[in-house]
């Protein structure tokens, strides 16, 4: 589990280093409070790659999360995305995985870093609320 964690952590900034992606901070609740490190990258046009790993001070300390996001339309300057993804919930003892749902709207408050994220993880036995703000840099 440890050495997972570690690998993933590895994987996200080394990355960002390396190829022409992203590197953003994000906080906000999920699963309980949360605060992480996430790459998101440009894949082909309107399409997007996103992973990262969050610590949340939740039942579950920590959550890896794989998966795309979607260009939908543009509200008000505001480009709204569909994100879709795998997500896993790690810690004392017990893992529970399932799938990721949101929205996610950038450049929001007219600020090209910022963005906001709301949506839902499905998981295995139970679901979790997200709602984060990400924040690149």
């Amino acid at each position: 589990m440890k050495k997972l964690i570690g690998i993933m952590l590895c994987l996200v900034l080394l990355s960002a280093g390396v190829f022409a992606v992203d590197l953003a901070i994000i906080s906000g609740a999920r699963g309980g409070l949360a605060l992480g490190i996430m790459i998101d990258q440009e894949t082909a046009g309107e399409i997007g790659a996103r992973y990262g790993i969050e610590l949340t001070d939740g039942l579950k300390p920590t959550i890896l999360f794989v998966g795309s996001k979607f260009y939908l339309s543009e509200v008000n300057d505001c480009p709204v995305n569909l994100a879709t993804g795998l997500v896993g919930y790690l810690g004392n003892g017990d893992s529970n995985t399932g799938i990721s749902l949101g929205i996610v709207l950038d450049k929001v408050f007219g600020i090209s870093q910022l963005s906001v994220e709301t949506g839902i993880d499905a998981l295995a036995n139970d679901g979790k609320v997200q709602v984060q703000a990400i924040y690149e840099l």
